[in-house]
């Protein structure tokens, strides 16, 4: 009996290595992330922090992923004509040393149909993908209606 594995280009570029007991540099850090807590309920999530591009070349986020949610997409805060809106952005570059920062009224991560509510003083893992690489971070749960990192109380 045989077995197919198919395995991702990128938890390659993590499996190998490892098996070769080499460090395994990653280009894109996560700095303080945190959401805020919501009702059991709740449908919606949302991440803040920064990431940076901590290395030599550019590097292009294109999205995100959760198990504490089905769905996970970076979004632009908008404002037209009066209203306040969300726009999907499918693709973010960032240049070396450059930092990406997910703050309320700005670019942050929509978790969406979460699983259950996110639960104050609680950790969730969080994965951003990138063209060549995903970077797992844990993002720290606040209080209901937060609007600033839990490590800045």
């Amino acid at each position: 009996m045989s077995r197919v594995m198919t395995v991702s280009r990128a938890r390659l570029l993590v499996i190998v290595p490892a098996l070769l007991a080499l460090p395994v540099l990653a280009d894109l850090e996560a700095i303080e992330l945190w959401s805020r807590a919501t009702v059991p309920t709740a449908s919606t999530g949302v991440v803040y922090g920064r990431l940076q591009n901590t290395g030599k070349e550019p590097l292009v986020i294109v999205g995100a992923e959760s198990p504490v949610a089905k769905r996970a997409q970076i979004h632009r805060s908008t404002s037209r004509d009066g209203m306040m809106g969300m726009e999907h952005v499918t693709r973010i570059e960032l240049a070396p040393g450059e930092e990406l920062r997910l703050e309320p009224g700005g670019m942050h991560i929509m978790l969406m149909d979460l699983k259950n509510g996110l639960e104050q003083g609680k950790t969730f893992e969080i994965d951003i993908l990138t063209e060549d690489e995903t970077l797992t971070a844990k993002v720290a749960t606040g209080t209901v209606g937060q609007m600033e990192s839990p490590g800045n109380n």
